[in-house]
């Protein structure tokens, strides 16, 4: 008896690392790629802001998100703003410049989960794929009163099949999926910009110019 439970963890044991290490996420990248937003120049007039953020699942059903989960997602939305330096505050007050209603919603296919069982009774030696989608709602009223709706969709595939261990630790799903939606607030900070919501960054220099005149005259 004692041999037979000491064979059965083993292999629970070999398939959970077989799970945690033979999946692989990779990014979409259905919206341009953001690295470090351009920084205001010193004594550019920021603007403060009230948000609301909620966030849900659509897989097996709508629903919306553990508070755990949905507090997580909303850390993530308010440090890229904040690390953007674009903001003199941010707040879950009633009164700011500027509002953000944000709502993320992370979406699938459920029928995936009938391969991914496949994969995992064959240890990972037939491969299966998930999609998770990302759609973002973004209602902003500006400090002039106008209102801006922005709507943004990307998404991670993760790729389950044992050769993925080469590059799972360098494609781990819940790094990857926080990197897309990190994007996706990035990419609304610059949509806010470009409609005048947020000052836009101008670079100025100096400037010269030359003038130069001929004067013609008449041999004699």
């Amino acid at each position: 008896m004692r041999t037979k439970l000491v064979v059965k963890s083993a292999g629970m044991a070999i398939i959970a690392l077989l799970l945690l290490t033979s999946c692989a996420s990779f990014p979409r990248n259905q919206l341009p790629l953001v690295g470090s937003i351009q920084p205001l120049p010193e004594g550019t007039k920021k603007p403060t802001v009230v948000y609301s953020f909620s966030s849900g699942v659509d897989i097996f059903g709508k629903q919306e998100h553990r508070e755990n989960v949905r507090a997580q997602l909303e850390r993530e939305f308010v440090d890229v703003l904040n690390e953007s330096g674009y903001f003199a505050s941010l707040s879950q007050g009633i009164q700011g410049e500027i509002s953000i209603q944000a709502r993320l919603v992370n979406s699938g296919n459920p029928a995936v989960i009938i391969p991914a069982i496949i994969t995992g009774l064959s240890l990972y030696t037939i491969p299966s794929w998930a999609t998770d989608n990302y759609d973002v709602t973004a209602k902003v009223t500006a400090q002039d009163g106008k209102e801006h709706t922005y709507q943004f969709t990307d998404s991670m595939t993760t790729v389950q099949w044992l050769p993925m261990i080469v590059v799972a630790p360098f494609k781990n799903m819940f790094n990857v999926s926080k990197e897309v939606r990190r994007n996706i607030w990035k990419n609304l900070i610059l949509k806010m910009q470009e409609d005048g919501v947020l000052p836009k960054h101008e670079t100025t220099g100096a400037t010269s110019s030359l003038n130069i005149q001929f004067k013609w005259t008449e041999a004699v």
